[in-house]
């Protein structure tokens, strides 16, 4: 089924590896679940397990840690992104306001510093957290199917996994992350190939399992089908887990506002316009690989999905590019009355340089997935990827943003820069980290 993709080209055997891993987790993961029952559960290394390699990501971490943990956050609001884990985390009633998701994530974030800092062996602090976050994901896994959501499946752990490792791995320059030492790396892939393992990921859909080379083009593949269309539609609920996320967060952290994050997201994301103070030579997804067949196999997969079809172009060689803007009512005199009047364009399709109008179907159904109003006009462009993508790239979206978020972008690109360039500057991050994980770990003392 791995057939060479429309361009004719052959694919590498990476490429072929990758591909093969999506058709396991399209065709058997949907219906395996994280966990069934953990009651005399005992938690074990994998055989595989390579304990130096585990200390050396963790030495990697820890000369890294700042731009890890920032990679982490473009990481989290991609999963939120992804509409059934979004239902599967409202379900559970922790993290909708302010304060119960400073609560949560507060703990995510100190679960996973304990992961990174601390050794794996039986009764440890890590071994103790591993086996608390699995329960966690069972009980959330149960709630979920109760409430006619479903289960959390191995597919949703990959892809999670993703989340924590892939854009650290495949962005590290956006990030500041250093990436020169393939030992590192290949230590940093094991690192969550197990941690996978202990949270209950099963080996044959174990991201992290894979070749390095491999895992760098699954993790391509990922953020290019399934994340890089989800960050640019933002329905009302995805709104709201957001910010109440970065409401949370900002008790301990700067820059958390929905817009500068959403902003750092998209260029992680590598979505085009938003290539503010980047080199446009490194703006690159990966190549189109799926056959005809992977495709219908796929789209019949993720057909099941509430809104994939706002995101499936992807999958027929196109990239999807949404713009949406919002018209202010204006007031119109007519005699001596004042009449409301907003002129909104027709919501349109550019596609090969040519405009049409969009699908009134199509057009309802993306505007009530969204919850978007009569004053807001929608342009989709479908750039295809092998002729017209370095055109698309740019950083208009950049110029759409209020002065005082780009004040504030141009100060966080300004701080990336000292952090990573200069000595005293990754002193100076070392630092701040250190003051904002003991702000977390106070938080969590007396919570």
């Amino acid at each position: 089924m791995v057939a060479s993709n429309d361009c004719h080209m052959e694919l590498t055997e990476d490429e072929k590896a990758a591909i093969n891993f999506f058709l396991r987790l399209s065709t058997d993961a949907d219906t395996i679940p994280c966990d069934n029952d953990l009651t005399d559960f005992e938690l074990t290394l994998p055989s595989w397990f390579d304990g130096a390699k585990y200390k050396r990501a963790q030495e990697y971490f820890a000369n890294n840690r700042g731009p890890i943990l920032n990679s982490n956050m473009a990481g989290l609001i991609s999963l939120l992104a992804q509409q059934k884990g979004l239902e599967v985390l409202c379900s559970t009633g922790r993290s909708s306001t302010a304060n119960t998701a400073r609560k949560r994530y507060a703990s995510t974030i100190l679960q996973t510093i304990i992961w990174y800092e601390y050794d794996l062996t039986p009764g440890s602090k890590s071994w103790k957290s591993l086996m608390r976050v699995r329960k966690l994901h069972l009980n959330a896994s149960k709630s979920a199917q109760s409430k006619k959501i479903g289960i959390i499946n191995q597919t949703e752990m990959a892809i999670t996994q993703f989340g924590f490792m892939g854009f650290a791995l495949i962005r590290p320059d956006i990030f500041g992350i250093s990436h020169d030492n393939h030992e590192d790396i290949e230590a940093f892939v094991h690192f969550w190939a197990v941690l996978g393992y202990m949270l209950g990921i099963k080996d044959e859909f174990n991201l992290c399992l894979l070749p390095v080379n491999v895992v760098k083009k699954a993790s391509e593949i990922i953020m290019r089908y399934f994340i890089l269309a989800a960050v640019q539609l933002e329905t009302p609920q995805f709104k709201a887990m957001t910010q109440a996320l970065l409401d949370g967060l900002s008790h301990f952290m700067p820059f958390m506002t929905y817009e500068i994050q959403m902003f750092l997201t998209r260029r992680a994301a590598c979505v085009p316009g938003y290539q503010y103070n980047m080199s446009l030579d490194t703006e690159k997804h990966c190549r189109s690989v799926f056959s005809t067949e992977n495709i219908q196999h796929f789209l019949k997969d993720r057909a099941r999905t509430t809104g994939y079809e706002f995101m499936e172009f992807t999958f027929l060689y196109k990239i999807p590019v949404y713009n949406f803007t919002t018209y202010e009512i204006q007031n119109e005199v007519e005699g001596n009355a004042v009449k409301q009047n907003t002129k909104v364009p027709e919501d349109t399709v550019v596609e090969n340089g040519k405009s049409r109008p969009m699908d009134d179907g199509f057009s309802a159904r993306l505007r009530k997935y969204l919850g978007l109003t009569e004053r807001t006009s929608i342009t989709l462009t479908l750039v295809d990827y092998e002729t017209e993508w370095e055109h698309a790239l740019g950083d208009s979206r950049f110029y759409e943003l209020s002065a005082e978020n780009k004040k504030t972008l141009v100060l966080v690109d300004r701080l990336r820069k000292f952090f990573v360039q200069t000595k005293i500057g990754a002193q100076v991050m070392d630092w701040l980290m250190s003051v904002i994980l003991w702000r977390f770990r106070r938080y969590s003392s007396t919570s």
